[in-house]
């Protein structure tokens, strides 16, 4: 059973790449800003969660944040 909806029109190849360009151009773009987003905020929230930590003179226990 064929589904054919009435905006549906036959396509060349090179207008389904030209389609697929777009979304990739878009795509790219919103994930740079993404990153740019993420490079001046995450020092901020990294402090946040290290400011949330019982760390210091005070805590009791050890803690050790490495690889």
């Amino acid at each position: 059973m064929k589904m054919k909806l009435s905006s549906d029109h036959p396509r060349s190849v090179s207008e389904h790449f030209t389609e697929l360009h777009a979304i990739f151009r878009s795509s790219i773009i919103l994930f740079l800003l993404a990153m740019i987003a993420w490079a001046y905020s995450s020092d901020s929230l990294m402090l946040i969660w290290l400011d949330s930590l019982p760390l210091g003179a005070a805590s009791m226990n050890l803690s050790v944040y490495s690889p």
